[in-house]
């Protein structure tokens, strides 16, 4: 099994355990898991973007600056109609492609956006970029594996340490969640005389732990909820329900991690 070329604790989970299982050349199922890290690669990005698409839509302005602004790109920002009911691989890349767009040039090149405008919308903005060329290539040959093309066990070595490039590419391009943490708070303690938040770090394995003190975080969060944490600017944006944890086995106390998808929907 190879070594992975990036720190997967710079990356949400959703990502970066998928991406880990393709590392295995060995594995006999590695097709399929390098077809569903891209299929997490994509719906994490359309379900970052959407969240923040509703925090725009939905922010109420207030006495301060930022919310009165927030709320003015909010009434700007153009009617997204999208059907979320039957998701595939090309849908969450149009998703993602079109609301990063909008939020990109709303948000003056991502300027005014503290959680990825500006990261993800230059991705998709440029046609020609090797970020969406990389993203057609993997689509096409997953369309090219739905209808059934035969390939030797030797051709097919080749083929998926081909494509395994694309996705280190990929990776590779999404360096910069090393600056952020999704992040679910799961307890609450006073120490030193503030409130701490004890909050689940889905980073990586998803099993580590962070403590946000009130004074530090700049937005409100709220127990179980789930969050992208800006570790630079403090701030906080809610995800549900484009991601959500919940604890799905009642004898543990385990929290698992979802994006949005037509089996969760149903």
């Amino acid at each position: 099994m190879s070594e992975s070329k990036f720190d997967l604790n710079n990356y949400p989970n959703l990502i970066a355990v998928p991406y880990a299982k393709t590392l295995d050349e060995k594995d006999s199922q590695r097709k399929d898991h390098q077809r569903i890290c891209l299929e997490m690669i994509l719906a994490y990005n359309a379900s970052i973007c959407l969240a923040n698409y509703y925090y725009y839509k939905t922010v109420e302005p207030g006495d301060d600056a930022k919310s009165k602004k927030d709320a003015k790109i909010g009434a700007e920002l153009p009617k997204l109609n999208f059907d979320l009911g039957m998701m595939s691989i090309g849908k969450w890349n149009q998703v993602a492609r079109d609301t990063a767009s909008v939020l990109f040039d709303a948000t003056s090149k991502g300027k005014d956006n503290d959680f990825l405008a500006g990261n993800i919308g230059p991705n998709y903005r440029n046609k020609g970029s090797l970020w969406n060329k990389n993203i057609n290539e993997l689509i096409r040959l997953r369309n090219q594996d739905a209808h059934g093309q035969v390939i030797s066990d030797d051709a097919l070595t080749g083929e998926l340490n081909n494509r395994q490039k694309f996705l280190d590419q990929l990776m590779k391009e999404m360096s910069y969640h090393a600056d952020y943490k999704i992040i679910v708070p799961i307890d609450d303690e006073v120490k030193g005389g503030e409130l701490v938040h004890i909050c689940k770090d889905i980073s990586g394995s998803g099993d580590g732990v962070i403590e946000l003190s009130d004074e530090m975080i700049k937005t409100e969060i709220d127990r179980f909820g789930t969050y992208l944490f800006n570790t630079k600017k403090k701030t906080c944006l809610a995800l549900n329900p484009m991601v959500v944890n919940y604890n799905s086995s009642p004898e543990t106390e385990d929290l698992d991690t979802y994006v949005y998808s037509k089996t969760a929907n149903n």
